[in-house]
């Protein structure tokens, strides 16, 4: 039976004597079920009951027929693949990234008083000291340090938030030290950019390097679906990267810019690392708290040996 008549009979209600019901469903499936046996060369027919649709076949083809929409139906009972999110840690970020705030808060405090100032000089992220002097540690310090109250507020707002969401995605030592790795990159990335003389300071570059993250995050999380759906976690990011980080007065654009771009560079990986690692592991989560600690600790002692 060809095509044509095939739909002939789909539009009306053939007679069905000396034909079996192989099978019946909802309209939308019967009608799937018919392009199964027609591409399988099983002659059918189709008859509807309101909204229901039965499948007939001779007999010598009825149980080639209900094998064909057998097999058809567990090849697609898992489709389209669900978006599965990556494992969820326990709580305790938002408290943590609080602290974290309130720690920078203090740090600052301490930058403002004068046995302390010589900080701001030693640990900003100077292009000059960096690519002349391999004094790449500043990459890491400049991130705990700001220029005002005001710029200090704005950075604590904003990185309450998106630290907090960053640890309930990868946990709290890893969102810890993928701020300061992937902040300091885009620092380091910065300064090359940027070249000489240039300098800067705060933890923005940090903030949008979590934002790149969590896109990358959400990139990972659709790896089944398809691509067309990972633009909508890349397009949140880079809506906020246009909305809280755009070019302005006294704004260091491209600093926000390569933060973004590590973080989401450095996001793939490490959101497929913690969908095999759970970030629910304890141990695995306090190596990596105290990795960050050491991190930043090591590079204010290669600071202040420096001088």
């Amino acid at each position: 039976m060809n095509e044509s008549e095939n739909e002939d009979q789909k539009l009306s209600t053939p007679e069905v004597l000396g034909w079996e019901e192989a099978a019946s469903a909802g309209k939308s499936r019967g009608n799937l079920w018919s392009l199964v046996l027609s591409a399988r060369g099983i002659p059918h027919k189709l008859r509807r009951f309101g909204d229901f649709t039965s499948i007939y076949v001779l007999p010598p083809y009825s149980e080639s027929a209900k094998r064909e929409i057998e097999l058809f139906e567990e090849e697609n009972l898992q489709w389209p693949p669900r978006e599965e999110a990556l494992p969820r840690p326990a709580g305790g970020g938002v408290l943590l990234s609080g602290a974290l705030m309130a720690s920078l808060a203090f740090f600052h405090d301490l930058t403002t008083r004068p046995h302390f100032s010589i900080a701001k000089e030693i640990g900003k992220a100077s292009s000059a000291k960096m690519l002349w002097y391999g004094q790449w540690w500043r990459a890491v310090t400049a991130l705990t340090l700001h220029g005002d109250s005001s710029h200090l507020l704005a950075n604590l707002v904003a990185g309450f938030f998106f630290l907090a969401w960053f640890m309930r995605e990868a946990g709290w030592g890893a969102g810890l030290l993928f701020m300061i790795v992937a902040g300091a990159a885009g620092n380091a990335a910065n300064a090359w950019y940027s070249g000489v003389p240039h300098s800067s300071v705060g933890l923005s570059t940090a903030l949008f390097a979590l934002i790149g993250g969590l896109s990358a995050f959400g990139v990972v999380a659709r790896g089944g679906v398809p691509w067309r759906k990972w633009l909508i976690p890349i397009g949140g990011g880079v809506a906020l990267l246009s909305l809280m980080g755009g070019p302005g007065e006294m704004v260091d654009f491209p600093a926000h810019i390569f933060g973004f771009i590590c973080g989401f560079a450095l996001g793939l990986p490490v959101a497929r690392f913690l969908a095999g690692k759970p970030a629910r592991n304890l141990p695995l989560q306090t190596l990596f708290f105290f990795s960050a600690v050491g991190v930043v600790a090591l590079c204010w002692f290669l600071a202040f040996r420096a001088g």
